[in-house]
């Protein structure tokens, strides 16, 4: 479905009337979820450095990187934001990488955040990008390059400190091995 769906966009064939932002409070609301997903996960990449302070300053140097990252991508969502004249706070919040950290230690989160909300942004990024070429909205699409480009990064050092944190469990490191999604 995924590539059908990438396909079709790259190949001008696929409807707008399919695409979730098709009139002006759809892409309020997009931008407002966009908005609140770099919020969130600020917070919690943040709280990764607070409630584990003995982790080693390597990793909480990657760790304020991803949070200027994060502040970064605020940034552009909320520049796109005012070039459009969005309302900010019409819609809910959203807790997801709250309820998906809480309660999980660090290898929990790092996988759950890093690997798997992280990784998956990548793939929503690529339909997004089709998304806005096909409406010839560059600047929307240079955000997005920007963002993806972030994200690998962001998906690596998952990686990288889940292999270091698991290092002598070959089970656990196998499997950050098979699902590293193509990025190292």
């Amino acid at each position: 479905m995924r590539e059908r769906a990438i396909r079709a966009l790259r190949e001008g064939e696929a409807r707008e009337d399919v695409w979730f932002v098709t009139t002006p409070h759809e892409y309020q609301r997009y931008l407002h979820q966009l908005i609140a997903f770099e919020i969130n996960t600020f917070e919690a990449v943040s709280r990764h450095i607070a409630e584990f302070s003995s982790m080693p300053w390597e990793f909480h140097w990657d760790m304020a990187c991803q949070i200027r990252d994060e502040l970064s991508h605020l940034e552009m969502w909320l520049e796109r934001s005012h070039m459009r004249t969005v309302t900010l706070g019409l819609d809910p919040l959203s807790t997801h990488e709250f309820a998906v950290c809480r309660g999980h230690g660090l290898l929990g989160r790092l996988a759950l955040l890093e690997r798997l909300i992280e990784a998956s942004a990548l793939d929503a990024l690529v339909l997004s990008r089709c998304f806005w070429e096909m409406r010839h909205d560059r600047v929307m699409v240079g955000y997005i390059d920007r963002v993806q480009s972030d994200e690998i990064c962001h998906v690596r050092q998952g990686n990288k400190w889940l292999r270091r944190l698991c290092r002598d469990d070959e089970q656990i490191l196998s499997l950050v091995e098979k699902i590293r999604g193509g990025v190292s």
